[in-house]
């Protein structure tokens, strides 16, 4: 379970493709318009078109859909090394506020991970500007059973 170095590896064939279609057919990933944008192992690039639908009262991109793609970046990020991790601790900044009609991406990434928890961050990006910082810990509930 070792991903402490800076070396980018490729997830494993099957292991990727199995988590690209689980995203893809996830029923709240498509009622957001998420999508994966890119993967290795330990981490996971998620991105989204924001829409008008997206906003808040303000005119805003709502600060929750920024804080669902790092928490979902970082817990995808947890599968790309062949585990279920659920989130028990998440906390973020907000660092700059976001108009709809971007392209907003989040990555995800392991810090740290043992026998029974994950340690995470993201990084939540519109046109190269950081909008929020994010860090997870996840517990690991289970291998990921991709038969």
């Amino acid at each position: 379970m070792s991903v402490e170095n800076n070396e980018t590896r490729p997830v494993e064939t099957k292991l990727a493709r199995y988590i690209a279609k689980s995203v893809e057919d996830s029923p709240f990933y498509k009622f957001m318009g998420i999508s994966i944008a890119d993967m290795s192992e330990g981490r996971m690039v998620f991105q989204i078109d924001c829409e008008e639908k997206h906003c808040n009262a303000i005119g805003l991109v709502q600060g929750g859909l920024l804080l669902t793609l790092a928490d979902g970046a970082m817990g995808n990020a947890v599968r790309t090394i062949g585990f279920i991790g659920v989130t028990i601790d998440l906390s973020s900044s907000f660092i700059k506020p976001c108009p709809f009609g971007q392209l907003i991406r989040a990555e995800g990434t392991i810090i740290k991970a043992n026998k029974s928890l994950v340690y995470t961050q993201a990084r939540v990006y519109s046109s190269e500007s950081l909008l929020l910082a994010a860090q997870g810990t996840f517990f690991i509930k289970a291998p990921l059973n991709i038969e």
